[in-house]
């Protein structure tokens, strides 16, 4: 047994593998750290106290292999912030993998501005108080981190501490070709701030695939944000979930200031929002000034929100806000509730231009104490050159006769809603019977038990709002 106030930590070379043998829980947080390339297997659970803040383990050289080897590093004592494992700045070729991280005072993983070729795979994150995983370049020449695959990683029970909006489980900023997949949240926990918290984060990234991401059964006091994609080029998220999570408000999936964006076979589904405080509207997808993307199989179902201070609350299952070029394809919103404000199927206010909507459809979206509609455009400012093609809209249902319609099309009172385009859809037993709302009425035609518009000749309001 080595002394507690040595390293507690020896070194055993087989065949050019480094071991690293633990003398198992009495370790004073003293930082080992690994200086030379190599495979390094850890043999023993690592408990470690924190009388001050620390790292239990710092890579400082390129070249290295950390395998957990299925073992355990967390703090045995203390409350000062320890974190778990640090990837130190401009290092290159590092793998950490095959272990569980946590419980922690402070985060699990960190990956230093100016990294390249780092891969994180095959690990559970527990408790952690601060991100589980944060890997954040910098705006500076050789700042950003390039070739990053984070895979097969489970965050799970982790209450968090953290009191900066935006901030959540896992971190991703200035990163160049960046991997995500096959990552799975669970009851993640944020209530000591009523802030914007996000499960997974994205910030000024190019060239990313975000794929099998789920994020379930949380709770926060603010709102849930699933995954948030802001100033993203170039990015690819398919077959991920927000499903059974909580909050003061909470968007499946956000969208801001990013380009060449597609999402597909994306669920946001049993959600709720308790709305502690007026401002936190929700949404199950959500494209905030975005253009030239693509959002397709998607469905948004079941959620729910409810207002208790009497605020301006709202839900829509997809908004679309200052966005432009979009296609929205057999997209679904089906069953949702807002129950103070509104809750509308597809939701889209101006200024946007070129959104083409093909096969969606809206249905049993109501709002007992407002407004609900399967497809609306409102506001005051220009929605024009977009396309409903083949779309449905049916039982949606809110207290506003004049305003919950299957198709909403508001003329807006500056430069107008214009030149939008609707071809063979379907609006019918919406709110007792409304299906058209600023369509004008020579367009349509009564078909069965259906108001279809534009069977033979499209309707279309070039020009002048009607």
């Amino acid at each position: 047994m080595l002394k507690k106030r040595e390293f507690a930590m020896k070194r055993r070379f087989f065949c050019g593998v480094v071991y690293l043998l633990s003398t198992a829980v009495h370790l004073y947080a003293v930082e080992l750290t690994i200086s030379a390339p190599g495979i390094y297997t850890l043999e023993y659970d690592l408990f470690v106290p924190a009388p001050a803040p620390d790292t239990i383990i710092v890579i400082n050289s390129s070249n290295v292999t950390l395998d957990l080897g299925g073992r355990r590093i967390a703090l045995s004592t203390g409350v000062a912030v320890l974190n778990g494992i640090l990837i130190n700045p401009n290092l290159t070729d590092v793998t950490i993998k095959n272990g569980t991280v946590g419980p922690l005072t402070g985060q699990g993983i960190t990956v230093s501005a100016g990294c390249s070729r780092i891969t994180i795979e095959n690990v559970k994150c527990l408790e952690t108080a601060l991100q589980a995983i944060n890997i954040t370049g910098i705006f500076a020449v050789g700042g950003s981190i390039t070739d990053i695959v984070v895979q097969d990683l489970f965050i799970e029970d982790c209450g968090f501490n953290l009191t900066v909006s935006g901030q959540g489980a896992m971190q991703f900023a200035v990163c160049n070709s960046l991997t995500i997949q096959n990552v799975h949240m669970v009851n993640l926990q944020n209530t000591t701030a009523l802030i914007d918290f996000v499960g997974l984060s994205t910030v000024f990234c190019t060239a990313v695939l975000m794929r099998n991401i789920s994020v379930k059964s949380g709770v926060v006091q603010g709102r849930f944000i699933g995954i948030n994609a802001t100033v993203l080029q170039g990015a690819r998220i398919e077959s991920c979930s927000f499903t059974n999570n909580v909050g003061g408000g909470f968007v499946g999936f956000l969208a801001n200031s990013s380009t060449g964006l597609t999402l597909e076979n994306y669920l946001a589904e049993g959600n709720f929002a308790n709305a502690p405080a007026p401002g936190f509207v929700s949404d199950g997808i959500r494209l905030e000034s975005t253009s030239q993307a693509t959002i397709k199989n998607c469905l948004v179902s079941a959620n729910r929100v409810r207002t208790t201070l009497g605020g301006g609350e709202a839900f829509s299952g997809y908004e679309f806000l200052q966005s432009s070029t979009i296609s929205i394809e057999h997209c679904t919103a089906t069953a949702n509730v807002g129950e103070q404000n509104q809750c509308n199927g597809f939701f889209v206010t101006g200024p946007c231009a070129s959104l083409n909507f093909i096969g969606c459809q809206s249905s049993f979206n109501s709002s007992p104490g407002g407004n609900a509609a399967g497809f609306a455009f409102v506001g005051d400012s220009a929605v024009y050159g977009c396309t409903f093609l083949d779309c449905y809209a049916t039982g949606n249902a809110g207290n506003g006769l004049a305003s919950s319609a299957g198709y909403i099309i508001n003329p807006g009172a500056t430069t107008g809603n214009r030149s939008n385009l609707l071809i063979k859809n379907q609006s019918f037993s919406n709110n007792g019977g409304t299906s058209y709302v600023g369509v004008g009425l020579g367009s349509q035609q009564i078909v069965a038990a259906s108001n279809t518009n534009g069977l033979t000749i499209p309707w279309t309001n070039v020009g002048a709002p009607t």
